[in-house]
């Protein structure tokens, strides 16, 4: 939403925990630069199955930038993030 050229991302282990990474000018950076981003998940295709099974239990807006109606504000210094929500 800040620049909409500057792509930011995370990816989640096992354990559920993530760094994001950031592609600036074509070099892949830790972080990302302060602004507000909208936020989507997408859904890894390493594995067939897994993304089939993910995807029928993932409401589709959650999968788009303009439906899901989340935001992330990253400030200019470092920050420890925790999500939290109910596993329906």
């Amino acid at each position: 939403m800040s620049d909409p050229k500057l792509v930011a991302y995370g990816g989640l282990s096992e354990s559920g925990e993530f760094a994001i990474e950031s592609l600036v000018d074509g070099k892949i950076h830790r972080g990302a630069p302060a602004g507000k981003y909208r936020v989507r998940l997408l859904i890894s295709d390493d594995d067939f199955e897994h993304k089939t099974l993910l995807s029928r239990k993932i409401d589709p807006k959650y999968l788009s930038f303009e439906l899901s109606g989340w935001t992330l504000e990253v400030p200019g210094t470092n920050v420890s993030l925790e999500i939290a929500g109910s596993s329906k």
